[in-house]
């Protein structure tokens, strides 16, 4: 089990796919004789978390970090033990789909994306 933490707070156990994808920050030109070279500048990480449905408190804890971006101007920091990443990360978060009358989120898809 990968467990995650968001700004020292655990995220809740990943129930669905949990996505590791390498993100490239490359360019490849070609060339006037149909030659191809690439500019190789770096690589950065990305996560993408996938939960069927959250409790009304643990999305709110989750959408409290995800506002607190905007609101300070600071990127939250993500760990991940079994990847050995702890660092500043841009957070995404899809739309909020509540599906009971207690306010339980359901399909929620958070994004990380390696910031510095």
């Amino acid at each position: 089990m990968i467990t995650a933490l968001l700004n020292g707070t655990p995220m809740p156990e990943i129930e669905l796919d949990f996505i590791d994808a390498p993100i490239e920050n490359a360019t490849d030109v070609i060339t006037l004789d149909g030659g191809i070279y690439t500019d190789f500048t770096n690589q950065k990480k990305e996560w993408t978390f996938n939960y069927e449905s959250l409790t009304k408190a643990q999305y709110d804890i989750i959408r409290a970090v995800y506002d607190s971006q905007f609101s300070t101007g600071n990127y939250p920091t993500l760990a991940i033990a079994y990847y050995g990443f702890s660092g500043s990360v841009r957070m995404y978060i899809n739309e909020k789909n509540i599906w009971n009358n207690c306010g339980d989120v359901q399909g929620v898809e958070i994004r990380f994306r390696e910031a510095v």
